[in-house]
């Protein structure tokens, strides 16, 4: 790495470092903002994607010290958390549609879990597994969820045009997260890891510092409320 290179990643790490110690200060601060038992839940929402946010992100500068695998985990979970973020910031539809995907979300593991036990042991009983999937799916019908599945986060990013930076850095933190030929039989992996680490820094911290700005105008601009609902 050149001076030139190298002076660049010490000014984003230091930018990244008051980012996060900004963020850390701005979410205990959101936590005592629940004034309005009508907005409450939204408070929750947006704390929980900046605590999201955070802990990917405490992970990225982990991962810049000990391993690149890390960071690509971190950086592809900002990314993603950074989409959420975005999307929910849209409109209180669409924050109201994440809080439903909550439950949209245990449907699908469970689901999921079902699945892949009886595909390992077609002929082992799972009672227990059978009556919290019958729980949830009666409390799907109970809140009046009409979905039959959840937003997935390409839709998201279809959504907010930002497809191809979701596509792309999913392809980038596939190969350095997965087992692949590349990652098990290269012998320049060492080398790799190098070159990669300043640019997954740089695109995690971007992903994280553009998230959090975000909410921190949608706060000076709606206070702890979402955007209210098209008529």
């Amino acid at each position: 790495m050149d001076q030139s290179s190298a002076d660049k990643l010490a000014q984003v790490f230091e930018l990244n470092r008051k980012a996060l110690s900004e963020a850390r200060v701005f979410h205990d601060w959101m936590l005592q903002q629940h004034t309005d038992a009508n907005t409450i839940w939204f408070v929750n929402v947006v704390t929980a994607l900046l605590r999201g946010l955070i802990i990917e992100d405490e992970q990225l500068n982990a991962g810049y010290k000990e391993s690149v695998r890390t960071m690509a985990w971190a950086c592809r979970n900002l990314m993603e958390a950074s989409i959420y973020t975005e999307y929910a910031l849209r409109s209180e539809e669409n924050a109201h549609e994440l809080v439903d995907d909550i439950l949209m979300d245990e449907l699908d593991i469970l689901i999921s879990f079902k699945k892949w036990f009886t595909a390992l042991e077609p002929e082992l009983p799972t009672p227990e597994l059978d009556a919290v999937l019958k729980t949830f799916q009666d409390l799907k019908t109970d809140v009046g969820i009409n979905r039959k599945r959840y937003r997935t986060t390409r839709e998201l990013a279809q959504t907010l045009s930002r497809e191809p930076d979701y596509d792309h850095a999913n392809k980038i933190s596939s190969k350095l997260i997965h087992p692949t030929a590349w990652s098990l039989l290269s012998l320049g992996l060492e080398k790799d890891d190098v070159l990669m680490r300043p640019y997954l820094y740089q695109a995690g911290s971007k992903y994280f510092a553009e998230a959090f700005q975000l909410i921190r105008k949608h706060v000076a601009h709606y206070g702890t409320k979402p955007v209210p609902k098209t008529v």
